[in-house]
């Protein structure tokens, strides 16, 4: 892959407590194609202010991985009001 991707993620919250997220090209002339696919996301602290994470597509055990800070991963869930557990 050597073109970047934009994509907008839409979550809502469902009465059952999850949360549903729906992927849309933020541009009105691009759009996005995918298979059903259900990803687990997993986040661990690898040091004081080194968030990591992952998605992992349980059916196939593909993995996608991700760096961020402890603070800007707070402030985002901040914003978005995410309420549950965070990284230690």
């Amino acid at each position: 892959m050597t073109e970047r991707v934009n994509a907008m993620l839409q979550l809502q919250s469902t009465v059952d407590g999850s949360i549903t997220i729906t992927v849309v090209s933020p541009f009105e002339n691009e759009w996005f194609s995918v298979a059903d696919a259900v990803l687990l996301l997993t986040l661990w602290a690898e040091s004081p202010d080194v968030i990591r994470g992952r998605f992992e597509h349980r059916g196939s055990g593909a993995v996608a991985y991700f760096q961020s800070s402890d603070s800007s991963l707070r402030r985002l869930a901040e914003i978005i009001h995410l309420v549950g557990p965070l990284p230690n």
